[in-house]
């Protein structure tokens, strides 16, 4: 298997704050802003930086982060949908998974298209917004959410190792053009030992990130998708889905 050419960037993900109410909430006089992190949390404490740094700005606008779910990437949207369907959705959300949150508020319409503002807003038209960051929180032509981060997972490997396996370093096969998923997997097997009864003592590849990181990564960079454009069918039974995640196994 060979990864495909991508416009997407391959190993990133983006965080994105979505506005989900109607755009008259930028003239509101108090704005509700929701975060899936408990009091205390390094990026509940940013998100507070940022919101004393708005209101010394605008200095009449009420602020404040509600709800906070403690760590809960599953229950957190769960609660959203709640407050939404109670009408009484926040002005602002912090998501992290695209497919599975974006699409059903995308299709339930309770999105703001910010492109207008991107356009017409001084600061946001200044800001080098990567294009393929912003595709990828469009839906139907619809701007849907500005990114406020994004990660990139990198590969870090042990000079020693490399060097007692006799293989080329990663770094010098990219300058070399040769870094592809043939040339990585080669390395990985070099660089697991394996005893005589059959027990590893050394692996190829070890992952720090969470594995549902993992899958899509490799996905998107095979040119695959989890989901179709308009969210409504599964697309990880096609075969760049499915050569990704058998590279992977």
């Amino acid at each position: 298997m060979k990864f495909r050419e991508r416009t997407r960037l391959p190993l990133v993900y983006a965080m994105a704050i979505l506005v989900i109410l109607s755009a008259s909430a930028l003239a509101k006089e108090r704005l509700v802003i929701a975060v899936p992190h408990a009091p205390g949390h390094p990026r509940a404490v940013w998100f507070e930086a940022l919101i004393d740094d708005f209101k010394t700005e605008y200095p009449d606008v009420q602020v404040e982060l509600n709800p906070r779910v403690s760590g809960s990437r599953i229950g957190y949207p769960d609660t959203i949908n709640v407050m939404i369907a109670g009408g009484n959705s926040p002005d602002l959300a912090y998501v992290l998974d695209r497919d599975l949150i974006l699409g059903g508020w995308a299709q339930d319409g309770v999105l703001v298209d910010l492109s207008n503002h991107l356009n017409e807003h001084p600061q946001l038209r200044q800001r080098p917004f990567l294009d393929n960051v912003l595709r990828a929180w469009s839906y139907n032509g619809k701007l849907l959410a500005l990114p406020v981060g994004v990660g990139m997972s990198p590969l870090f490997y042990d000079q020693r190792l490399i060097d007692e396996a006799g293989l080329v370093t990663p770094s010098d096969e990219v300058d070399r053009g040769n870094w592809t998923t043939e040339t990585f997997l080669a390395a990985a097997r070099k660089l697991t030992r394996v005893d005589g009864s059959g027990t590893t003592l050394q692996w190829g590849l070890g992952t720090l990130w969470d594995q549902d990181y993992v899958y899509p990564a490799f996905i998107y960079s095979n040119g695959g998708e989890i989901l179709s454009e308009e969210f409504s069918r599964s697309r990880v039974h096609e075969v760049a889905a499915t050569e990704a995640i058998q590279f992977l196994e």
